[in-house]
């Protein structure tokens, strides 16, 4: 995950990101959070498990185009352990592979298979598929 850590309290609040490509700034807002999420005609978790959902608003605050698999970069802290977002959009609509020019938004959603039993605590996202400079992390404790 990125060097620097940005941290915010909850849904709502927004981080602005860097990405390694110069230019690239992501407004990032936590809007809501689906638990448990319906899932899809696609996707359904396994027994032990249930899917959740973050509802983000991207935006472009860079002069860059910013384009990148934002499933890539996100993790929920669930039961004490970091879980990936699932590359299949199970609760619709999805992020995609947003396409943003400079001044552009998109608001989609980010799912994740996590335990019956788990509590999600936080949500952390980094661009450039994970690989970006800083980390944003949301607290939802």
């Amino acid at each position: 995950m990125g060097g620097t850590i940005k941290r915010a309290a909850g849904l709502g609040r927004p981080l602005v990101l860097r990405s390694a490509k110069a230019g690239v700034r992501l407004r990032v807002t936590p809007i809501s959070f689906v638990d448990p999420a319906p899932g899809s005609k696609y996707f359904q978790p396994i027994s032990l498990n249930r899917l959740v959902a973050i509802r983000v608003e991207l935006v472009n605050v860079g002069a860059t185009l910013y384009l990148d698999t934002t499933s890539n970069g996100a993790r929920v802290d669930a039961a004490g352990r970091l879980r990936r977002a699932l590359i299949i959009d199970a609760a619709e609509p999805g992020l995609d592979r947003p396409r943003l020019r400079p001044g552009a938004r998109k608001t989609g959603t980010l799912s994740f298979e996590i335990p019956k039993s788990a509590r999600v605590r936080s949500f952390r996202l980094v661009l450039d598929s994970g690989f970006g400079p800083e980390t944003g992390i949301w607290s939802f404790s």
